[in-house]
């Protein structure tokens, strides 16, 4: 079963399916030089993320100050903004806009080289016909920049394919930036793919990449019962994913192929596999061999292979309308939709909306002004969520059979309340200055933070209405509101039913003693036995932790971390992470240009506010990207008090930390008076209590924890 399509699908909703409707940003962008100098009639373009980046038609030029600034940009989607000028490397920075928010970056530009690779054999003989089919890089700014043959394009604009080594394995890159840190995967044939990481781009050879014997994989197509269909000629996007590494691995495929006699041919590494994704315009994948979440496939066991062959169960593409109202029956546009469709091949009877099993995805698609939309599915059982920043779909899904109707039932949005309420003490009086959490069981990409005012009152406003726990289809609106002293261990939570408006404009929690373990998991008497896919994802993740922790063994909890001394600076008289023994610590690793920093600002600033005068101190990190007094001004713009460290030119503390697990923004790691770590937000969490989502709670019980 295919279950990874699956997840593949709900992770989309979970990520781009926040737009806010009819409400825009700007994005005011600065181009320089790496020394800090203008750089004038730099072309700026805003473009969106869709599967690929597409243009949004907004631009701009930077005047003699090498500034520019572009408005009307949506909010809560997945945006980059492209940077060209003449002389220079290309660049991107992504970034998403809050509502009506007015972000303001500085971008820099590098002088572009032209590099190139060596392609050889396992006896260092060189390869012809290899191709580079993705490429990163990390520039000045920082910002690491992903490019395979479909973004190629969005970045360089006449540039939209890369190109093949030569008779001597001399394989030419597009210009990159001077002294970019470039990692490249290439793939041939008939041979394993290879990849060379983390060289210097610079004119001339900037490294060498060996391809070795591989495995030949043969992946068949069969269409339904049409076993007379003809593919040939059509384009595959395949990605073939190994167990371990992750898709930063050189044995990781990614890449377009196109079917000849039904079929496509590759070469990959004599490893374990743990899925094949395909891709293909006009038809829906069903049936494909997966290893995902424990379902083993002996097929994806290259490690012993001569070859293998993958069968591949494709069905035709169906269109199918629909309509979005809200529950006046008035129509919303921009709303983003997603399918889910019963695979005809899976071998137990399916029922709508109890979990994954036996469903994949379908197509998606965004209403238009008066809420029609049109879907891609198949002539099956079908399932359509609609998504939509401050709503819910009440019912949650809209089930119907494809073969027997291709009109949607209508899809009901309702509006997401606001969280209304107040906190009594013990003695039922107003608690003033409680810190007030959603919270729940199941999956919730919305939280919001909230603390009581001079009356106990508080306000709670989320985006969207939780989902039920992995494995399960639906929304969940039996929640829960908890509120907690930063002062002490006065802790208390309330039910709400989020589909009750009586109820969530008039929440009460009464604050008694509770356990500091409480205040980090206040809903463990609520969990229900996990399923079994819970208990598959969870043995996923403890194996992925025990890789992480053998990698990662100097940022283990006990072990102490270099102090940042040979940063700058700013917000403090400290110079040193020593400077604050005596204190417990929350280490912020964050940059300017790095949207889900700013997501998490809000947590980060409330953690100095409460905590401050308990023997606690946020120590917030930025990476080279920025100038000390481009981040001071930035930080005195936001109202980040708290001390920051800007790291050297040379990116000393950056690296040191990669060492202990800092691989992504933002990341958190806290420490205790002693400077030992406490929690590092790399490893994994048995109870789900991640140091990002949990941050406040996590300090809490450290500072007031027996």
């Amino acid at each position: 079963m295919n279950r990874n399509i699956t997840l593949a699908c709900l992770l989309s909703t979970l990520i781009f399916g926040q737009a806010s409707q009819g409400k825009t940003g700007s994005l005011a962008v600065t181009v320089q030089t790496e020394d800090g100098n203008a750089i004038t009639e730099a072309d700026v373009e805003v473009l969106e993320w869709s599967g690929v980046w597409d243009s949004l038609g907004k631009t701009a030029t930077t005047d003699k100050e090498g500034e520019s600034k572009i408005e009307g940009l949506p909010t809560g989607e997945y945006l980059t903004v492209v940077v060209r000028a003449h002389g220079f490397a290309p660049t991107q920075q992504d970034f998403e806009l809050g509502e009506k928010e007015n972000r303001s970056t500085v971008v820099r530009l590098s002088r572009a080289v032209s590099s190139w690779l060596k392609i050889v054999d396992e006896e260092q003989k060189p390869i012809g016909g290899a191709e580079v089919y993705r490429l990163s890089f990390t520039d000045a700014n920082q910002s690491s920049v992903y490019l395979n043959s479909k973004t190629l394009g969005s970045l360089y604009g006449d540039i939209t394919s890369f190109s093949k080594s030569d008779e001597d394995g001399r394989l030419e890159l597009p210009p990159l930036p001077a002294g970019a840190k470039v990692t490249a995967w290439a793939i041939h044939p008939k041979l394993a793919p290879g990849k060379q990481e983390n060289v210097l781009a610079r004119d001339g050879e900037i490294g060498t990449v060996n391809l070795k014997k591989g495995v030949p994989v043969r992946v068949e197509f069969n269409v339904g019962s049409n076993k007379a269909a003809n593919l040939d000629g059509t384009e595959v996007d395949v990605t073939f994913y190994p167990n371990q590494g992750g898709s930063q691995s050189a044995e990781t495929i990614m890449h377009q192929y196109r079917i000849a006699d039904n079929a496509i041919e590759f070469t990959a590494s004599p490893t374990m596999y743990r899925y094949l994704r395909v891709v293909l315009d006009d038809y829906i994948v069903t049936s494909v061999p997966s290893n995902e979440l424990g379902e083993a496939d002996a097929r994806l066991n290259l490690r012993d292979a001569q070859s293998s062959t993958l069968p591949v169960t494709i069905h035709p593409k169906v269109k199918a309308k629909g309509r979005v109202v809200d529950g006046d029956g008035n129509p919303i546009g921009g709303v983003w939709v997603s399918g889910t469709v019963a695979s005809p091949e899976y071998e137990k009877p399916i029922e709508a909306g109890d979990d994954w099993s036996g469903w994949v995805a379908g197509g998606d698609a965004t209403t238009d002004s008066d809420g029609y939309y049109e879907i891609d599915l198949i002539s099956a059982d079908a399932q359509i969520e609609a998504i939509h920043e401050g709503y819910f779909g009440d019912p949650s899904l809209v089930e119907f059979n494809v073969a027997e109707t291709k009109q949607i039932p209508s899809m009901t949005l309702r509006p997401v309340p606001l969280l209304r309420g107040r906190v009594l003490d013990s003695n039922g009086k107003p608690a003033v200055g409680m810190i007030v959490r959603f919270r729940c069981t199941g999956r919730s990409g919305s939280d919001p933070i909230g603390m009581t005012d001079g009356q106990g009152k508080f306000e709670l406003k989320l985006s969207r209405i939780p989902y039920l726990p992995i494995g399960l289809i639906g929304v969940q609106t039996d929640v829960f509101v908890i509120a907690f002293d930063p002062k002490s261990n006065q802790a208390g939570r309330a039910a709400v039913d989020l589909k009750d408006l009586s109820q969530t404009s008039d929440i009460e929690i009464k604050l008694a003693e509770k356990d500091s373990d409480w205040i980090v998991n206040p809903l463990q008497d609520q969990l229900e036995e996990p399923s079994e896919t819970m208990l598959r994802i969870a043995a996923d993740l403890k194996e992925s932790d025990a890789t992480q922790r053998k990698l990662f063994a100097g940022g283990l909890p006990g072990k102490i971390l270099p102090d940042m001394s040979n940063g700058t600076w700013l917000n403090s008289e400290a110079n040193s992470l020593e400077d604050f023994r005596g204190k417990y610590v929350l280490l912020d690793f964050w940059f300017i240009g790095c949207g889900p920093c700013h997501a998490d600002m809000p947590s980060v600033k409330m953690a100095q506010k409460v905590y401050s005068d308990l023997g606690f101190s946020v120590v917030s990190f930025h990476i080279k990207s920025q100038t000390p007094a481009n981040v001071r001004k930035f930080a005195d713009a936001n109202g980040m008090t708290y001390p920051i460290v800007v790291d050297n030119s040379d990116g000393e503390i950056e690296a040191e930390y990669r060492k202990l697990g800092l691989s992504g923004f933002p990341h958190y790691i806290l420490l205790d008076p002693e400077g030992k770590v406490l929690n590092n937000g790399c490893f994994w969490n048995p109870d789900q209590i991640s140091l990002r989502r949990h941050k406040l709670e996590l300090i809490h019980q450290a500072i007031h924890g027996k």
